[in-house]
């Protein structure tokens, strides 16, 4: 018999574009990969699943994760794709350069991350965001284990 290797634990972070304070993400995730040790062991791989945005809570878990060597999967929400069969007629917003975008890539990249599965949810959740809400709802109404964290 042959042993099959081990998924990745995953941990998927949501959070606030304007989250300023990397530190209780640095916190949290220290936290996690000790749970992780303790449970696993130390070998067992884990990866940082997130939101791929430039600025905020997944700028600080992408950091943490590039500086303590854990593996990433980045989701950036495609504003300028086209839309899905389940978005509504006529929805597109347009910026002030003219140009148009899809207001729901952002929870449409939220429901693949959910539906991707995760091991559990930490979520930075500042002022109300909405994006970062309705990753919670979504994880939430999936079964998945959330810690919220709040700014």
């Amino acid at each position: 018999m042959t042993d099959q290797p081990l998924h990745p634990i995953r941990v998927l972070v949501t959070g606030s574009r304007d989250w300023e304070q990397p530190q209780i993400i640095d916190d949290a995730l220290l936290e996690t990969w000790h749970d992780i040790s303790q449970v696993h062991g130390p070998e067992r791989d884990w990866i940082i699943v997130h939101g791929g945005c430039y600025d905020g809570a997944d700028k600080f878990a992408a950091r943490w994760a590039t500086t303590n060597r854990v593996l990433t999967e980045a989701h950036p929400a495609d504003w300028n794709g086209s839309c899905t069969a389940d978005c509504p007629s006529n929805h597109r917003r347009r910026r002030t350069n003219g140009k148009t975008y899809c207001p729901l890539a952002g929870p449409i990249r939220n429901q693949d991350m959910v539906d991707l599965g995760a091991d559990l949810v930490l979520a930075f959740h500042r002022d109300g965001s909405r994006g970062t809400g309705d990753c919670v709802r979504r994880a939430q109404q999936a079964g998945l284990t959330v810690r919220t964290f709040i700014s």
